[in-house]
């Protein structure tokens, strides 16, 4: 049987998980990001405004991953791909307004 948990694809066979490449792919990332911050704090990047503003920052991305959870729940597929390609456009467009001032 297989099942669909956020993107992650996880065969279930005889009690027992099976990890796909998307899981894999999801690990590498993580571990690539680990890096990036053991290596930025190392370099001295980081400051007392950059971790405040990484720190508020999270609250509106937790806020749109749970929208994103609960969309994902209520809508097919096809439709909640389309919404997402619509937010994506509302950035660019909104990166552009800011970018060029049109």
């Amino acid at each position: 049987m297989l099942l669909r948990v956020q993107n992650l694809h996880v065969l279930r066979k005889h009690g027992s998980l099976r990890v796909t490449d998307s899981k894999r792919q999801a690990a590498i990332f993580e571990l690539n990001a680990v890096i990036q911050l053991v290596g930025y704090a190392l370099l001295g990047l980081y400051t007392a405004n950059i971790v405040a503003i990484g720190l508020l920052g999270l609250v509106p991305t937790l806020l749109a991953l749970m929208a994103g959870i609960f969309f994902r729940a209520r809508l097919d597929q096809a439709r909640f791909r389309q919404l997402i390609v619509v937010l994506l456009v509302l950035s660019v467009a909104n990166l552009l307004w800011r970018t060029f001032g049109v």
